[in-house]
């Protein structure tokens, strides 16, 4: 019988029985009624090409059924996803992050966009930097100076990265007390699409310190935005089709929080790298760190969800995990130097030989950086917060659940030369401790990479 385990699309605003049963009639059926099916309630679904039933199961839907469920699933996966890309409404967000935010952001130089590209944005990036990096190291030294040059370099950047890295890649530094303010503008998508050419930075700048006053006199209101859209940008926006909301975010308590639970100091420096790809970043050591958030995770993430992914990050800082994966690369390179380069030179020949042992070690290391994501995440689990960790998982890779991966893809994704485990293994394992934390943090961990690995193969 076909089955396929969906999962519900972040922050639904209408039941997801009400939804089924919308999509299925959509999608060829002619009934799509509540029915119990083996004990468990759900939606039967008939149509001319079978049947189907769907069953909410936490924050998925099984679809059961002939082979009209996989229609069926296709049809609901495509609604899920329009849902979560576009609900019919565009968005205009106003981050204020202290005086600092109110300053027009400037255009960004060659320095700043590789910064970000190279430490934000792609993996790939990371890695060419560092195969340039060592082969320069390698043809000044040679091969025996070349590992313990490298390991010098990677760790001197370690400890002054939190100072120079953050400014480079984000927009704003938090005071210690600085909450963020998030104001979202909700606008019919016809309408949205009419202003959104008219969106220039000059403009945008001037709607967001004039609705920065609007906000300290405590007159923010539909009427007062759609007045300054229609002064500032041409448009015609009546109130009632706006929408308008604000939201504050404790950046830092959230952050004070899950450090004191975890009997850790918090890290120094906090930024704000505004844009709308929902991602946090740490960067350091301990106390001699820096955090970076983007405006787009403290848009989509309720508080205890926040404080879950400020855990995850940090117990990376706290258990000094980019000092430990540096030490791991940095003794694979010494051996594969010390004995390859000077010790046995003839196996260099062997072209097979290195290539096999290339690849067998840059996959042990991503299989130690998703180790250490794994740990991350029990870290969070053990301290109550597997359920909301769970759902910003949920929220910040949506699409990514909705693929359909064979046993082989399935393999391939835990053997990627990728830092992150598969991210619908990571929201099972955060879910399954929502009610019963772990106890063992590295135990759990090895555990839960050892059984994805054995279920993928």
């Amino acid at each position: 019988m076909p089955r396929a385990s969906i999962p519900l699309p972040p922050q639904l605003d209408i039941p997801p029985e009400t939804l089924v049963r919308r999509v299925a009639l959509s999608c060829g059926a002619r009934v799509a009624v509540p029915a119990a099916y083996k004990g468990s309630q759900g939606i039967y679904v008939e149509s001319e090409d079978g049947w189907a039933w769907v069953m909410l199961d936490g924050g998925s839907l099984e679809v059961r059924g002939s082979s009209y469920a996989k229609r069926l699933a296709r049809c609901l996966k495509e609604e899920f996803l329009n849902a979560y890309y576009y609900s019919g409404r565009g968005h205009i967000y106003l981050i204020y992050a202290g005086e600092e935010s109110l300053t027009p952001e400037k255009s960004e130089g060659i320095l700043r966009r590789l910064a970000r590209k190279v430490a934000a944005e792609n993996m790939a990036y990371l890695i060419a930097f560092s195969v340039v990096l060592s082969i320069a190291v390698y043809s000044v030294t040679g091969p025996l100076l070349a590992p313990i040059t490298l390991a010098a370099i990677a760790i001197f950047a370690i400890t002054v990265s939190p100072y120079f890295l953050p400014p480079l890649i984000s927009h704003w530094r938090l005071g210690p007390d600085d909450r963020v303010t998030v104001l979202d503008i909700s606008i019919p998508g016809r309408l949205y699409r009419e202003v959104y050419p008219r969106l220039s930075r000059k403009k945008l700048a001037e709607l967001k310190r004039r609705v920065w006053e609007l906000l300290n006199a405590g007159m923010v209101d539909a009427e007062k935005v759609s007045s300054l859209l229609n002064l500032l940008f041409g448009a015609e926006l009546p109130p009632r089709l706006l929408s308008v909301n604000v939201k504050t975010v404790d950046v830092q308590g959230a952050l004070k929080r899950v450090s004191k639970a975890m009997g850790k100091s918090p890290p120094g420096r906090v930024y704000i790298y505004n844009v709308l790809l929902k991602n946090a970043l740490s960067i350091g050591v301990g106390s001699n760190s820096a955090l970076i958030v983007t405006s787009g995770l403290l848009v989509s993430l309720e508080e205890d969800e926040l404080a879950a992914v400020m855990g995850h990050e940090e117990s990376h800082l706290a258990r000094g995990d980019i000092l430990l994966f540096t030490l791991a690369a940095s003794l694979e390179y010494a051996f594969r130097l010390y004995y390859f380069f000077i010790y046995n030179p003839v196996l260099l020949l062997n072209t097979w030989l290195m290539l096999g042992y290339l690849a067998a070690t840059g996959t042990a290391l991503f299989l130690l950086a998703k180790l250490l994501e794994l740990r991350a995440d029990v870290d969070v689990a053990h301290l109550g917060l597997g359920g909301q960790l769970a759902d910003a998982l949920v929220k910040v890779g949506y699409p990514v659940l909705l693929e359909e991966k064979s046993a082989l893809r399935r393999l391939l994704e835990w053997l990627a030369w990728k830092p992150h485990p598969p991210l619908r293994y990571r929201v099972a394992a955060a879910r399954s401790f929502a009610e019963k934390p772990p106890r063992r943090v590295w135990l759990t961990a090895v555990k839960l990479i050892v059984t994805g690995l054995l279920r993928a193969a």
